[in-house]
């Protein structure tokens, strides 16, 4: 389940480069406690720079809450579940899960390469299928992932692909490449974003 470039490392076996996610090999790291951020005078705080500094404080304890409820552990198993997971292809697409949760991308190979980790909202019923689905298609228009194959080109393993061109992504996708995907339904957005951040630390 590895990912782009950027200099971070996902929790995989094997990273490849598209969406700024760091190539290499990567086994579970020991999660860092993170302390929540001390507090700043008022003064000190424009309205933006408030808003900031409760959003992270938002999100670290979010970090400390996982940590103390043995919520890791749990992404750990997660993680096992979708490495596990059904392969997704242009083909099987209209079986990929109608709910939200976590999904890879992968170059198929051995070993194979993972290129991509991403999340899925509930899109009103249509969840990680619509967003796979739109990853097939390739339009840098609901793809963040059109966007940066289209500027990772030049990366080793395209296979000689031209990414500029939509057909010629589309073409890697379909034949190169497959999709795995793990359903949490029953995870907040917080939640999952927690996840998301897990298999790319």
């Amino acid at each position: 389940m590895p990912l782009p470039v950027g200099g971070r490392a996902c929790r995989t076996e094997s990273c490849g480069s598209i969406t700024g996610m760091a190539i290499g090999k990567a086994r579970f790291q020991t999660w860092r406690r993170l302390e929540l951020p001390k507090p700043r005078p008022a003064s000190a705080c424009r309205t933006n720079t408030a808003s900031s500094f409760v959003a992270a404080a938002h999100r670290r304890w979010a970090h400390l809450r996982l940590e103390l409820e043995g919520g890791l552990e749990q992404f750990k198993e997660w993680v096992k579940t979708l490495r596990n997971a059904d392969r997704v292809t242009i083909q099987t697409v209209r079986d990929a899960p109608r709910q939200q949760g976590a999904y890879t991308l992968w170059l198929d190979g051995t070993p194979a390469l993972c290129l991509k980790v991403g999340i899925a909202g509930p899109r009103h019923g249509r969840g990680l299928w619509e967003r796979i689905k739109c990853h097939f298609s390739s339009n840098p228009d609901n793809s963040v992932l059109a966007w940066h194959t289209a500027a990772d080109r030049v990366s080793e393993w395209s296979g000689g692909y031209d990414f500029r061109d939509r057909a010629q992504r589309q073409a890697f996708l379909a034949t190169r490449c497959y999709f795995q995907a793990i359903r949490l339904s029953h995870l907040t957005r917080t939640q999952l974003l927690e996840f998301e951040r897990f298999l790319l630390s």
